[in-house]
């Protein structure tokens, strides 16, 4: 069973010899879904070079890929997708997201595996993530439609949404929400859902209750809360 990873390596200032050597060295992984990164040319990959060009004009040096950790891991980038109407191909889209490199996608195959890999970040712009999130899946419809790309799709990375908003910014926990169950109306299964052991994360500050399943991913300093974020 291959080892797949996401994870958002924070190259802020870009590059980070320490964190590209743990990838290949200490990360025991065949397939890396990278955000806020910066990959080094030696690694295989499928990202935007020169980062991410937001559309509020702030250009970041950094970046979301797919990454071959390892020899056996073979990829090929994907930028353009074909969906379909009853069996009808409407014609060859680009893929916004890609373009401007807060998404990477990549077609995968290892181990015996063959799967489209899509590696997203939640990029904020004028004080938003979601915007950048349902973007997202509007442009990735195209992807979900085609059926060179469909049959197995993996999508994971860093949105910068969560639904574990309280108080009175509980509001967002019930916009970001949404934005994961439209997820599912595209066929796809929250890892969380099917894997999780049930039972409510200790101090998590959201107002689930017994419906709570988020998981332990960030602690701020000085805090006992254990929280997911992102």
């Amino acid at each position: 069973m291959p080892t797949i990873v996401s994870w958002n390596l924070c190259e802020r200032p870009p590059g980070s010899p320490r964190k590209w050597n743990y990838v290949r060295e200490g990360l025991k992984a065949d397939l890396l879904l990278a955000q806020e990164a910066v990959v080094p040319a030696t690694m295989r990959s499928a990202h935007r070079a020169g980062g991410i060009a937001g559309r509020d004009g702030k250009a970041r040096r950094w970046g979301s890929a797919v990454v071959a950790v390892t020899e056996a891991t073979k990829i090929t980038p994907v930028g353009l997708a074909e969906g379909t109407w009853r069996g009808t191909r409407l014609g060859v889209a680009p893929l916004d997201g890609v373009g401007r490199g807060h998404v990477a996608i990549a077609k995968v195959e290892l181990d015996g595996y063959r799967f489209t890999a899509i590696s997203a970040y939640g990029l904020t712009e004028f004080g938003y993530a979601s915007g950048t999130l349902l973007r997202t899946i509007a442009d990735l419809e195209p992807v979900f439609d085609d059926p060179d790309l469909n049959q197995n799709i993996l999508l994971a990375g860093d949105w910068n949404i969560g639904t574990w908003w309280s108080g009175e910014d509980h509001k967002y926990a019930i916009r970001e929400g949404a934005a994961l169950t439209l997820l599912e109306a595209y066929g796809l299964v929250d890892c969380l859902d099917r894997f999780r052991r049930p039972g409510r994360l200790d101090h998590c500050p959201c107002e689930l209750g017994a419906d709570c399943r988020h998981i332990h991913t960030f602690r701020k300093a000085g805090s006992q809360n254990a929280h997911m974020d992102d």
